[in-house]
């Protein structure tokens, strides 16, 4: 039989904790998933709303939001699937079509006479948001968090 040494107390120690930690946060985690995903779609329609809108043949003026058809607002989703071990979250351009127009509008393109269409970023940017929210909860449960 092998000798057990100071880390070997060390490592057995620490697995005992996060046991202890772990026990309960399974569902306080699909918890905290849920509401980030949530916020983060919330995040991204508000973005959409008030982001720059070049000037264009239907609106000569510019302005605020690309909200015109209400498609794109629409289309932002957060699925999020709980299952008995695993929990993941999807937030997005998901629902509706076109989806590569979205994606568009988000990045930004080239357009054939108005030149460059700078983009909402609003997936990064609320992705951002979302990843320190989750980090943050996680932390506030004694878990370390990160995405």
């Amino acid at each position: 039989m092998a000798k057990r040494n100071r880390m070997d107390d060390m490592f057995a120690t620490i697995s005992r904790d996060i046991r202890l930690k772990m026990q309960g946060a399974p569902a306080r985690v699909s918890d905290i998933i849920e509401e980030v995903a949530e916020q983060q779609a919330d995040d991204m329609r508000s973005i959409i709303f008030t982001s720059f809108r070049p000037s264009s043949s239907s609106n000569p003026d510019g302005g605020r939001g690309r909200y015109q058809t209400g498609r794109m607002v629409d289309s932002v989703t957060a699925k999020v699937n709980i299952g008995s071990t695993r929990t993941t979250a999807k937030v997005g351009y998901i629902k509706g079509t076109p989806r590569d127009y979205f994606y568009y509008q988000d990045r930004g393109f080239d357009h054939l006479s108005a030149g460059w269409v700078e983009g909402t970023h609003a997936l990064g940017l609320s992705y951002v948001k979302a990843r320190e929210s989750f980090i943050k909860a996680m932390n506030e449960i004694g878990l370390k968090g990160g995405i």
